[in-house]
């Protein structure tokens, strides 16, 4: 279900910023580690997201907007960590 994807995306994702902050704010090299492996597993779940996002636009010509933000906020945060 969307929804409960959308919450996991949610969490993952407040995990994997706590943790990329605390690296970078404090050098904190296990919170480094930690949000690696987040992002690891946060990847599958996007693609999921994908998929299911395109069908729910197929059938109804809608997109869920908090969950595009959702993705667009980790792709922000993704390309801001790959560029330093």
């Amino acid at each position: 279900d969307m929804r409960e994807l959308i919450e996991q995306l949610e969490q993952r994702t407040a995990d994997l910023f706590r943790d990329a902050r605390s690296q970078l704010d404090k050098g904190n090299k296990a919170a480094g580690l930690r949000a690696r492996r987040t992002s690891l597993e946060v990847e599958p779940l996007l693609k999921q997201f994908r998929k299911m996002s395109l069908e729910i636009a197929n059938e109804s010509g809608k997109i869920d907007r908090q969950a595009n933000g959702i993705v667009a906020g980790f792709l922000r945060m993704k390309s801001r960590c790959t560029q330093g």
